[in-house]
C-alpha cells in the first residue's frame, strides 16, 4: 500500500496490517513536471480555494490583495461542476473584483499557475503545481495534520525521490505477482 505523505503514513501504520506500507508521493509530481515551463509570470494574484474555504482563507486572500496592486486576481475553481464552490468562488470573485477560471485539466492548472505572480491555495493539487513551477506561495490548511501540511516543508529533490522509491515498490510488487 502506498500513501503520499507522512500523516497517511502514521494513520495507516496504526491500522495494524499485514501488508507492506510505503510513503512515496503524489505522482502527480511528474505530470506537472512533464508540462511545458515557459511561462511568463504577470502580475496577478491567483487564488484557489476549496468549496468549504471559511475565514482563514478570506483572511489571507485579503491581506495578500490588498497590499499590493495587482493587474487582476484570478479564482481557480478545481471542482467547477460543484454548486457549493459556485457558489463560493462567486462570492470571491464579486469581493476581490476576480475573473473565476474553471479547472478541466492538469494543462489547464499549470498554465494558469504558470503565469501567476503569487498563489493563495487550499487545495493540494494547486499548491503542488505552484511549488513545482516555483511561484511564491502561501497555504491555508483546513487543519492541523492534513495533506496541505506536507507542502509546508516541501523539498523537490526528496518528492522525486519519494516517488522514484514508490514506483520501484509497485514494480517489484507487479514483477513478483507475474512470476
Amino acid at each position: 500500500m502506498s500513501v503520499r505523505d507522512p500523516a497517511s503514513y502514521d494513520r495507516v501504520s496504526r491500522w495494524g496490517l499485514s501488508t507492506k506500507i510505503v510513503q512515496t508521493f503524489d505522482p502527480v509530481l511528474w505530470l506537472v513536471q512533464n508540462k511545458n515551463h515557459e511561462y511568463r509570470s504577470k502580475n496577478i494574484l491567483i487564488l484557489i480555494p476549496r468549496k468549504n474555504s471559511g475565514e482563514s482563507f478570506l483572511k489571507k486572500a485579503h491581506e495578500l490583495a490588498n497590499p499590493k496592486k495587482w493587474e487582476g486576481i484570478r479564482i481557480l475553481s478545481l471542482e467547477p461542476d460543484d454548486p457549493r464552490e459556485l457558489a463560493f468562488v462567486g462570492h470571491l470573485a464579486e469581493e476581490f473584483s476576480a475573473k473565476i477560471i474553471p479547472m478541466h485539466t492538469l494543462q489547464t492548472l499549470c498554465d494558469e499557475v504558470g503565469e501567476a505572480r503569487m498563489v493563495l491555495s487550499e487545495r493540494y493539487h494547486g499548491a503542488l503545481a505552484a511549488l513545482v513551477l516555483e511561484k511564491p506561495l502561501e497555504i491555508v490548511s483546513q487543519g492541523e495534520g492534513d495533506k496541505l501540511n506536507s507542502l509546508q516543508s516541501f523539498d523537490l529533490q526528496k518528492a522525486e525521490q519519494d516517488l522514484a522509491m514508490g514506483e520501484q515498490e509497485l514494480r517489484n510488487v507487479l514483477n513478483t505477482k507475474t512470476r
